[in-house]
């Protein structure tokens, strides 16, 4: 199993109706990706009173390879260069095996 998670620190304040968006196009754009085994996706529960990013994806891979097709993904890079590269101040990634 591949796990990567990616956490974002949004640039500016965001409205709730601009992150529902950032989950849709999300949701829309998993639901064509039948090598992602699961992928799960939100803002932060705000359990922590500061130093939290502003919202995570976790998705996981039966392999690399199935990582490889997401990272290369067509659809994936225009939701990155559409949707985040606008909104995202910082965003840090890791990919981990279990």
């Amino acid at each position: 199993m591949i796990h990567h998670v990616v956490l974002f620190s949004w640039k500016a304040p965001m409205t709730p109706e601009a992150v529902a968006a950032v989950g849709r196009a999300l949701d829309d754009m998993v639901a064509t990706m039948p090598y992602v085994r699961s992928y799960h996706h939100g803002v932060d529960a705000g359990l922590k009173e500061s130093g939290n990013a502003d919202y995570g994806i976790v998705a996981t891979f039966d392999d690399a390879d199935g990582w490889r097709k997401y990272d290369t993904d067509e659809l994936h890079n225009k939701v990155r260069a559409d949707v985040f590269a606008p909104i995202v101040g910082a965003r840090t990634v890791i990919q981990f095996s279990s």
